[in-house]
């Protein structure tokens, strides 16, 4: 009987992990996927016409496959070290790369901005940056939840 119950549980754990991993590989999107999210995206905030939706959807997927190929590396060093048991650790980033490296986000946003300035009319970019302002306020919050 404890042989037939270890048994149950052992095929219960595999089966529940191998469908988690299976979850995790369909939740992979493609580049263009993201793309189209972050486009829909700003369209639900804007209304969008279709000039300026072929106009967004092809500067998000240029920024989207900029991260691609770090972002896949990345997935792919974790996957091979999560195979050999080995514990995934990311550096701990100096004062002075955590602000460099916030200055770069912040440039790279800067210029997204622009480029969407370029794109909207000037109603429209109005609302997308108080669209902006909302998620800031959100991610706050959210941050200030988990502290």
């Amino acid at each position: 009987m404890k042989k037939g119950f270890i048994l149950f549980t052992v095929c219960a754990v595999v089966l529940s992990l191998n469908a988690q991993n299976r979850d995790r590989r369909e939740k992979e999107r493609t580049p263009e996927e993201v793309a189209t999210n972050l486009t829909e995206e700003l369209n639900r905030v804007v209304a969008l016409d279709s000039i300026q939706y072929q106009a967004i959807f092809i500067m998000n997927l240029s920024d989207v496959m900029n991260s691609w190929d770090e972002m896949n590396a990345n997935r792919e060093r974790a996957t091979a070290a999560r195979k050999e048991g080995r514990k995934i650790e990311r550096p701990r980033l100096t004062e002075e790369q955590r602000k460099a490296r916030m200055e770069e986000r912040r440039k790279r946003k800067e210029i997204r901005d622009s480029k969407i300035k370029e794109i909207l009319s000037s109603e429209q970019y109005d609302k997308y940056l108080k669209g902006e302002e909302e998620k800031a306020q959100k991610r706050k919050s959210r941050s200030h939840r988990r502290n």
